[in-house]
């Protein structure tokens, strides 16, 4: 006799907890049509072990940077079969990959172009802030200001 074994369903809760989301982040990936669990006649949602190696998989793909867009254009782009049978994207959905991760680009090098200037900009005082300290301390050790000027410009 074959005893038949429903697979694996999930409350949201435990999903959330298995890989560290907030629920409302599940609802919103559900509103981006990125996952569609099944609802319970009491309209509660239950993720198959499928929906939560999908939910893994987006998890993965935000943490090393990717866009909602991208991930969406990823997920929901159509897919053809490539001659060795592999499930892989057409060329309307690598061009609209090609156009998003460009976009992020462009956002990226913006974000390390002001990061770079201002880290210039610190560096620059830090120096100016060193310059005064080293004047203050050599104050108080008793250098007079004379002296110190004649040093900073030994016409």
């Amino acid at each position: 006799m074959t005893i038949m074994t429903e697979p694996a369903r999930y409350k949201v809760g435990e999903v959330a907890a298995r890989l560290g989301l907030t629920l409302r982040t599940l609802k919103y990936y559900e509103e981006l049509g990125l996952v569609t669990p099944e609802r319970t006649g009491s309209r509660y949602r239950m993720y198959s072990e499928a929906d939560v190696q999908r939910l893994e998989r987006i998890r993965r793909m935000r943490a090393l940077g990717l866009s909602l867009g991208t991930i969406q254009a990823i997920s929901t782009h159509p897919q053809e079969s490539d001659p060795d049978g592999r499930q892989v994207l057409t060329q309307e959905a690598l061009h609209t990959l090609q156009s998003d991760l460009r976009s992020q680009l462009a956002v990226l090098s913006a974000r390390i172009s002001a990061a770079e200037k201002e880290l210039k900009d610190a560096r620059a005082l830090r120096r100016d802030v060193q310059r005064d300290l080293d004047y203050v301390q050599r104050r108080l050790s008793g250098a007079q200001v004379g002296e110190l000027l004649r040093e900073k410009d030994p016409a």
